[in-house]
């Protein structure tokens, strides 16, 4: 049975899941930007935008080398949630979210966990109004978490590692990144 065939019986379950999804669209860019003032912040956002970029150009890639019906249109149903009737594979959103979550995760532990569960809920989301098979979500949470995750990494090179510190001072200097006086220790500005 098809995710979203519960959700054309159970009427009161599709205005639920929207909302929540929403709600996790909302969340998800603030919980990155708490990620700024940590000692890794500048080097998270960069990971995340990279990784968002690295999501972009996999979906172009694949979209241009095989074309998935979206379930509504294959099956001839409304979805949910409305949508263009373009390719479905992989999930674009879904890769966003796991770009966001890997970064965050290596730099607060707690705060990215919540951004796996948002990229999760999203996830579930999508299947469920119709938009995306759970194959489409799977591979974009894949491309989304390894982008992200190789941002990351490249960013803690030696070099640019170098090159990020600077960029810190220099923020710090015009009072855009807080100053550290210890572990983790705000100072003010």
């Amino acid at each position: 049975m098809a995710l979203w065939d519960p959700a054309r019986h159970a009427l009161w379950l599709g205005p639920v899941v929207i909302a929540l999804t929403v709600a996790c669209v909302v969340a998800a860019p603030i919980l990155v930007a708490l990620t700024w003032p940590k000692p890794s912040g500048l080097r998270c956002v960069l990971a995340v935008v990279l990784g968002l970029g690295v999501v972009v150009l996999a979906r172009h890639a694949a979209e241009t080398a095989v074309f998935v019906q979206r379930p509504f249109v294959a099956d001839h149903f409304r979805p949910l949630f409305p949508h263009s009737p373009d390719s479905s594979f992989p999930s674009e959103t879904t890769g966003y979210f796991a770009a966001a979550a890997i970064p965050v995760l290596a730099c607060w532990r707690r705060l990215g966990w919540a951004l796996v569960a948002i990229a999760i809920e999203v996830a579930f989301g999508c299947v469920f109004v119709g938009v995306h098979y759970v194959t489409d979500v799977l591979a974009g949470l894949l491309i989304g978490a390894v982008g992200g995750g190789l941002a990351w990494i490249v960013l803690g090179a030696p070099g640019i590692s170098r090159l990020l510190a600077a960029t810190d001072t220099g923020l710090r200097a015009v009072r855009l990144r807080p100053r550290f006086v210890g572990p983790g220790r705000l100072a003010a500005f």
